[in-house]
């Protein structure tokens, strides 16, 4: 596995497989790893990465949801992450608070619709 340091001083671990992944969609940039990793917008691409880091933490309570599409919004004032099952969000008829701090809303039909997580950075 190649490792190299990006502009910002972060090192970036790319396993040959995942370049040749990288390759087989954008051929234009094959033999042109070096120059593509110290390029500004593998630079961006490191610090989205690093951006959504905190993000991540959250898998462990996706692993738990429906298989379906959902959509996630996150209110840092309020420390409070909103899962909806449906876009636009579908109306709540009724909801129960659990024991740890998650709101499961249920619309008519006695669905979950969403979930609405306090103190979401906590967890």
């Amino acid at each position: 596995m190649a490792t190299y340091l990006s502009r910002n001083g972060v090192s970036i671990r790319l396993p040959k497989e995942r370049w040749q992944h990288i390759v087989q969609r954008h051929a234009d940039i094959a033999g042109k790893q070096n120059v593509v990793l110290e390029s500004d917008t593998a630079s961006m691409a490191i610090a989205n990465y690093q951006a959504a880091q905190p993000y991540l933490r959250v898998l462990p309570l996706l692993q738990e949801l429906p298989k379906q599409a959902f959509f996630m919004v996150y209110d840092a004032e309020a420390d409070v992450l909103y899962i909806d099952f449906a876009n636009p969000p579908h109306s709540a008829v009724d909801s129960e608070l659990t024991e740890d701090d998650i709101v499961v809303r249920y619309g008519e039909d006695d669905a979950v619709v969403g979930l609405t997580v306090l103190d979401a950075s906590k967890r």
